[in-house]
């Protein structure tokens, strides 16, 4: 089976993006990685409707294989609840996809070896979720 295509909102830094990505393999393949929530609230909704985003200043580090709409949005740490709604409330009624964030209450190791594959595996635990339930193609949002 071929890894469902995701968008990954992150931060800037292309080292700690360039080593997460992988760790989401086999399962989600990041087509799209959203620098900021600025950039995500004009992003993510073209790609959710099946189109490609505009070319942006910066490289885009996802795989950029916009042939499948996503299936699902995986927003991380650094997004507010203010950044995070910026981006969910531009995306409302045009695609039915799960966002998941991370819930800030569940203790997670400090920056550095071992985080990201904490918060990858806790990603990968609520899709299982999402699908176990028959919610892959629903609009919502849920706490990883």
């Amino acid at each position: 089976m071929s890894p469902l295509p995701v968008i990954a909102c992150g931060g800037t830094n292309p080292q700690v993006f360039n080593a997460v990505k992988p760790l989401y393999l086999p399962e989600y393949e990041i087509i799209h990685n959203v620098i900021s929530s600025i950039s995500g609230a004009v992003e993510i909704p073209l790609l959710l409707q099946g189109l490609a985003p505009p070319v942006a200043e910066e490289p885009n580090r996802g795989t950029m294989d916009y042939s499948k709409p996503p299936v699902a949005v995986f927003v991380g740490a650094l997004y507010s609840d203010e950044e995070f709604d910026e981006m969910y409330q531009a995306c409302r009624g045009l695609s039915s996809v799960p966002w998941l964030k991370m819930d800030m209450t569940v203790p997670k190791p400090p920056l550095g070896p071992g985080y990201a594959e904490h918060v990858v595996q806790r990603i990968k635990t609520c899709m299982k979720k999402i699908e176990a339930e028959g919610k892959l193609e629903e609009d919502g949002v849920w706490l990883y």
